[in-house]
């Protein structure tokens, strides 16, 4: 019987004692190919199992034609064991998986397994086939609730749109065309739907509550759970605060407990005239008007001085994230362009982030910004 591994080991030591040869790489014959590949063969040991399940959702089965199957596939090698999900449909007779689109894109496969008879005639039709799409297409919020909180439906004439997340500044999601009787025509995935769109998305039913009923709930709540808020507070002193800021701040930290669970979170707290006020770390091209009133009325930006001492006050208030993976401090600069001065916190994307102080020509702070794309000219 014949060794496969024998013959492998035959090829390599032939190859092998001609450097030269091995060194040229020269393309495998037929036969070698064969020899070593049957080897690979008999050496990996692959075993492939499903787990399926019907899904038995009532908005898919009112929405489409055909069923759809959750299958588990496990995959066995000699080494480990992976497994992965998939959504399953029969399309014309074959099993096909359906996957996200991620590009522009029409979708004739998916408007093909419409039940005829759907048709998107008001707003209840169309939160029907949305909650079709959350089962088939759920929005991912693996990395934050971005996409999720852009979720809406929009009529815009004869296209209903189906809003999925953001893409860079437009929105992405899904397009259906009807006709006038509201016969779905096309199907199509788009990723440059206008945010300014001068239409408003579809009020959901049921979502608005009454305030008689919020306040129901609310006593509901508080008398189910007793939450005792217990705080620890450490003034901040600092000498770039005092120079700079008028206000006194404080690093604050809020335990909450209750019956079922304690929880703790962070906080820094400005008061200034027996005013206190939680001081937000900005996270979108915004301006910072609070952070202007709690300056010195005496505090200029005169000099790489005064912009260091400055530096060093937003350092506590709004500390730079050290953390594995951050970019950040390295990119940690002032920079003076012209009446501005630019104190850089990071990087965004292909842009820098930071606040801006303007200044008037005595040096007087006049506005204070926060900015995502401060050119990164190097």
């Amino acid at each position: 019987m014949n060794n496969p591994y024998a013959s492998l080991l035959l090829l390599m030591a032939t190859l092998l004692s001609s450097p030269t040869q091995a060194l040229a790489a020269e393309p495998l014959t037929p036969e070698e190919r064969q020899i070593i590949h049957q080897a690979v063969l008999e050496k990996e040991t692959f075993k492939i199992e499903t787990e399926a399940t019907r899904r038995t959702d009532d908005a898919l089965a009112r929405v489409f034609s055909t069923p759809f199957y959750d299958v588990t596939i496990i995959q066995h090698s000699d080494n480990h064991t992976q497994e992965e999900s998939a959504l399953l449909t029969n399309l014309d007779g074959q099993m096909v998986e359906l996957k996200a689109p991620n590009t522009n894109q029409p979708l004739p496969d998916l408007q093909r397994l419409l039940n005829k008879d759907f048709q998107i005639k008001s707003p209840q039709d169309a939160f029907l086939l949305e909650e079709a799409m959350d089962i088939l297409y759920p929005i991912r919020t693996t990395f934050g609730n971005e996409d999720l909180n852009q979720k809406a439906v929009l009529e815009n004439g004869n296209q209903w749109l189906f809003i999925r997340g953001a893409f860079f500044e437009d929105l992405k999601g899904f397009v259906f065309k009807t006709d006038a009787s509201g016969n779905i025509t096309d199907a199509s995935y788009a990723l440059r739907i206008p945010a300014n769109l001068p239409i408003q998305p579809i009020k959901r039913p049921n979502q608005s509550l009454t305030e008689v009923e919020k306040q129901a709930i609310h006593a509901a709540i508080l008398k189910r759970d007793k939450v005792e808020i217990e705080t620890d507070i450490t003034k901040l002193e600092s000498k770039a605060l005092i120079r700079a800021f008028s206000a006194q701040f404080y690093d604050t930290t809020i335990t909450r407990r209750n019956n079922n669970y304690s929880s703790e979170s962070e906080v820094i707290l400005a008061m200034q005239k027996g005013q206190v006020i939680e001081i937000d770390r900005p996270s979108t091209n915004q301006p910072v008007p609070e952070l202007k009133k709690f300056l010195k009325k005496d505090f200029q930006l005169k000099s790489r001085q005064d912009a260091s001492i400055l530096e060093e006050a937003l350092d506590i208030l709004y500390p730079i994230s050290e953390g594995y993976g951050s970019e950040d401090m390295e990119h940690k600069a002032i920079r003076q362009n012209g009446n501005q001065w630019l104190f850089i916190r990071g990087v965004f994307f292909r842009d820098l982030m930071g606040f801006i102080f303007e200044t008037d020509n005595s040096g007087n702070i006049l506005s204070v910004d926060y900015s995502l794309e401060i050119p990164d000219n190097k």
